[in-house]
């Protein structure tokens, strides 16, 4: 079942487009893909735990 972009990211998902974008390298279109979600919401939720986790390191 296809997540639509207005339903809140859980805690799971946080952890899943981390460890893709940080240990697959993958980027946020192909997170995205993978994840079900539009290229804008994975762009933003990255953008967003990024600017919390604070280390900058992906």
């Amino acid at each position: 079942m296809e997540r639509t972009d207005w339903q809140a990211w859980t805690q799971y998902e946080d952890m899943q487009v981390l460890y893709l974008s940080r240990e697959r390298r993958m980027t946020p279109e192909m997170i995205a893909q993978e994840m079900g979600r539009s290229i804008g919401s994975v762009q933003n939720r990255l953008m967003t735990l990024r600017s919390v986790d604070g280390r900058k390191q992906f």
